[in-house]
């Protein structure tokens, strides 16, 4: 396409050329031929006769020729100046047709020879182009053979990774029975290569199965990245949304993110597509378990023990719903039951220490929480139940140092802060006490509790206006609290404001009968103990 238009460009631009050159020749022609017109015109003028100038006198011969002979004479002038000038004009128009026929051989001569060179150049210019076009066919046909190279290799290589997934599946079949809270070492690790691999594969474009997000999710999860593992689980349920594992480990991923509510509905989902399946009728107990739907939870793990009585977790969470609805001794059982099962289970030899110590057999207590700690020295729940139980058999100082260990752990552990301000108040530390309690409320500013232990450090350093003020905030977020309505009737009572006092003192006996008795050995209220009033609230 592009020698052609250039073609028709050259062309039009040679037949301009040939135009401008016509005009100029005519304008160059037309002088020469007026001038050769002139000089025809005069050589055609007759010869003046000698008669008519009055010349001079001549000789005459001596004999005059007759007049026959002057006509004669005069015709044969004539005739030869006629003929002079059809000679002259023949040779007039022979001349201007040789001069016009040597200018159009002359612009042949030039156009051919410019379109001669147009041509040379052309065909020079194509012939480059060809050849451009043959080398960049021949990089193009060596790139192509390079590709093909390549993506067989690829292939080959995608092949093989694709054997080599089929392989670690089959190696780690076991990973979605993963359901421990704590998985053990072995398993861990065996998790995490797991992923490793299955992240080299995916690199390479091998399309991953709802199993590989499946078992990537629980790596997720067991390394506290409960974001990633939802995501995992949710494309676990893009590829196979009839998934039941997947549906029962979205649901434990979004207990440690989201509304129980959403949690329940994603364990519901799975029961609907299995209703046989354990693990999430255990997880379902868990869930309803928090949201203290204990009866509901505690049918719920029974459920998961009569599809399979070996089933651990499902032993663990009903010890758990056992405890809240304060059946002790069957939560023990079913501790015991369950460690039967997994004796490395550490959430529940820390379980079993709880419940030991509810049952004031603290130094039982110990023993189990101390067992859970060497299993996991990290453990920071389990550092924290020991201190509880350190407080319940007066070790204070030793129980300060297990909710230190705790914090060291977990520093944002709200309750731990909650319970180290409690050791040292018992230590009279209050300053010290009284920043624990600010802490744990920075964490937690509903902690309820906590304002009203932060009233009681606040009374114990003379500071009875602030005292009140925590008091009734902890009043305010828990308007039933027994120990905070009497709290505060004790602050009125080192004011010395009886009405205020007896006030609150009513409410607080209102909740919790046992206050009558204790109100009396309080030294706090000694100004009311004689007071008509008072006896009448305490002894009725």
């Amino acid at each position: 396409m592009i020698i052609s238009d250039r073609s028709a460009s050259n062309e039009k631009k040679l037949k301009v050329f040939f135009m401008i050159f016509i005009i100029a020749l005519c304008v160059w022609i037309s002088p020469a031929l007026a001038e050769k017109e002139g000089e025809t015109s005069q050589q055609s003028k007759p010869v003046p006769s000698a008669i008519g100038k009055n010349p001079t006198k001549l000789d005459t011969p001596a004999s005059m020729p007759s007049p026959l002979l002057k006509a004669s004479q005069s015709i044969q002038e004539t005739a030869f100046i006629e003929a002079q000038r059809t000679f002259d004009r023949s040779l007039t128009i022979l001349t201007i047709v040789a001069s016009i026929a040597g200018v159009l051989v002359t612009v042949i001569a030039l156009l051919t020879g410019a379109a001669v060179g147009i041509g040379i150049f052309e065909y020079r210019r194509w012939r480059q182009i060809r050849e451009q076009a043959e080398k960049l066919r021949d990089e193009a046909q060596s790139v192509a053979d390079y590709a093909k190279a390549e993506a067989e290799s690829i292939e080959d290589i995608k092949q093989n990774l694709e054997n080599y997934l089929i392989k670690i599946r089959k190696e780690t079949e076991d990973l979605s029975e993963f359901l421990t809270e704590k998985p053990t070492e072995e398993m861990k690790g065996k998790m995490d290569e797991f992923s490793r691999r299955l992240e080299i594969v995916e690199m390479f474009g091998i399309s991953l199965k709802a199993e590989d997000h499946y078992n990537l999710a629980w790596d997720y999860f067991y390394k506290d990245k409960f974001e990633e593992a939802l995501i995992a689980f949710e494309k676990a349920l893009e590829l196979d949304p009839e998934y039941a594992l997947a549906w029962s480990g979205k649901g434990v991923a979004l207990s440690k993110l989201g509304p129980l509510d959403d949690t329940l509905k994603a364990l519901e989902k799975a029961l609907e597509l299995d209703p046989n399946y354990a693990p999430a009728w255990a997880n379902k107990g868990v869930a309803l378990g928090k949201l203290d739907r204990t009866e509901e939870a505690l049918k719920a793990s029974e459920k998961a023990l009569e599809l399979d009585s070996d089933f651990t977790m499902a032993w663990c969470t009903k010890g758990v719903v056992l405890s809240k609805l304060g059946r002790l001794d069957e939560a023990l059982k079913a501790y015991e039951k369950a460690l039967e099962l997994d004796p490395d289970y550490v959430l529940v030899w820390c379980n079993k220490g709880v419940v030991l110590s509810k049952l004031g057999r603290n130094d039982e207590a110990l023993k189990a929480l101390e067992k859970a700690l060497e299993l996991d020295p990290d453990y920071a729940l389990a550092w924290f139940n020991k201190g509880v139980a350190l407080s319940e058999l007066d070790r204070n100082d030793e129980a300060l140092k297990a909710y230190d260990k705790a914090l060291e752990l977990d520093p944002d552990y709200a309750l731990a802060w909650f319970n180290k301000g409690a050791a040292l108040s018992e230590l009279d530390r209050n300053d010290e006490a009284l920043k624990a309690y600010e802490k744990a409320l920075e964490l937690d500013p509903d902690y309820a509790s906590a304002w009203n232990n932060k009233g009681v450090a606040l009374s114990k350093l003379g500071r009875h206006d602030e005292a009140l003020k925590a008091s009734e905030k902890a009043l305010e977020l828990d308007p039933e609290d027994a120990s905070a309505w009497y709290n505060k009737a004790c602050y009125h009572s080192l004011k010395t404001e009886k009405e205020n006092a007896l006030a609150d003192l009513k409410k607080a006996i209102e909740f919790d009968s046992a206050y009558k008795e204790k109100v009396q050995k309080n030294y706090d209220f000694e100004f009311l103990w004689d007071d008509e009033d008072f006896k009448k609230l305490v002894e009725s």
